[in-house]
């Protein structure tokens, strides 16, 4: 029988060799698509796999020899088991590193590429499949260090580049430079930024469309969305503390609030826009645009807000009573935690169904006041 040991042995292991990967020592001469990506994170688990039985074999005291057959199929059905707590936070751990690594090779590809990718989708509809890949990339590509410098403080996703001295001055916007890092993304599973801008709009904005579409009763993907949509507004809120921001929070929610749906307008990676001279008012077609943001962020924002409208009054009571408590609870945890990398984790990784509680009852105060609780 394969033991637990074995196993958090296994994932420790692994997650360690996934967290120092060196993305210049592995991607050393070309750039790799995303499948090369996997294929090279799937040999490398395989092969501290392989060492970890052989190191355990050595050491066991029993005669017999666990092969790496019997530790694939436990780990194959592995989620089907009660396992203890300890081996359970190995395993998600685990698979977090493992996710951060694939989006990070897939990043360094990506901003070392010189030939721009080809044969991208630009029309038709999105599938499920690669739009959850999509989704959870731009999730992942937060949690990264190198992400998080670049939006904090506006220097290179990694160490061998420099910004260029042409970069249009928008670009001093971490939500501009953040769209950046999702342009990559989606041109890095085969999809043209500007066709996923659409399709995200028609699926999950456009109340002309969203309530109809094959996604209208898909709550997993409408719940990743939502919670990535947080996790932006977290990322972007906080990157703006360490510099100047076109945006203030003391007008409309500012950069909490119009970031909410900047997701929705990734772009099309294009810079015929940019300001034509050094200047840090941003252009009239990126006026235009935020206005659109903020136009699009209101629908969702009328979504919830219609969510508890439709409640009877003594199980709205109840529902904003509690959100009450998970809005002081959070404030309270917040305000004990310094400004800096242990705040924005704490933010980035905060339950989804408390996200949205939070939000409903920011939404419900605003419009009727305490009293109105």
């Amino acid at each position: 029988m394969v033991s637990d040991e074995l196993l958090l042995n296994f994932f420790q292991q692994c997650q360690k060799a996934l967290l120092e990967l060196d993305c210049r020592e592995v991607i050393c001469s070309e750039t790799w698509t995303t499948a090369d990506c996997r294929r090279f994170l799937l040999d490398k688990q395989r092969s501290v796999l392989s060492l970890t039985i052989s190191t355990f074999n050595q050491k066991s005291t029993d005669t017999s020899r666990i092969s790496t057959e019997e530790v694939q199929e436990r780990l194959l059905n592995i989620k089907k088991e009660v396992v203890s707590p300890k081996l359970e936070s190995a395993m998600l751990e685990n698979d977090t590193a493992a996710r951060q690594a694939l989006c990070k090779l897939i990043l360094f590809s990506e901003t070392h590429r010189e030939i721009p990718s080809q044969d991208l989708q630009n029309d038709g509809r999105i599938n499920r499949s690669k739009l959850l890949e999509y989704l959870g990339l731009c999730q992942t590509s937060i949690t990264l260090e190198c992400v998080e410098q670049n939006l904090n403080h506006n220097t290179p996703l990694f160490d061998d580049l420099e910004v260029p001295k042409d970069e249009p001055t928008v670009m001093a916007y971490p939500q501009k430079r953040l769209e950046k890092v999702q342009q990559m993304l989606a041109r890095a599973v085969g999809l043209e930024p500007s066709f996923v801008t659409s399709e995200l709009t028609r699926i999950f904005v456009d109340p002309a469309t969203a309530a109809t579409c094959e996604y209208a009763d898909d709550q997993e993907c409408r719940d990743v969305f939502r919670q990535l949509i947080v996790q932006m507004q977290t990322a972007v809120a906080n990157a703006s503390l360490y510099g100047p921001t076109s945006l203030s929070d003391q007008a409309e929610g500012g950069v909490t609030r119009v970031i909410a749906v900047q997701y929705s307008e990734v772009g099309d990676g294009s810079t015929s826009d940019a300001p034509k001279k050094n200047t840090m008012e941003l252009p009239q077609e990126e006026q235009i645009r935020q206005i659109r943001v903020v136009s699009q962020a209101k629908k969702l924002q009328n979504e919830l807000l219609q969510e508890l409208e439709n409640l009877s009054a003594e199980d709205r009571k109840e529902k904003l009573k509690y959100a009450k408590q998970v809005s002081d609870e959070f404030l309270q945890t917040v305000i004990k935690l310094p400004p800096g990398p242990e705040r924005i984790r704490f933010l980035q990784t905060m339950n989804p169904e408390k996200s949205k509680l939070l939000t409903m009852y920011k939404l419900w105060v605003s419009i009727h006041g305490e009293e109105g609780l």
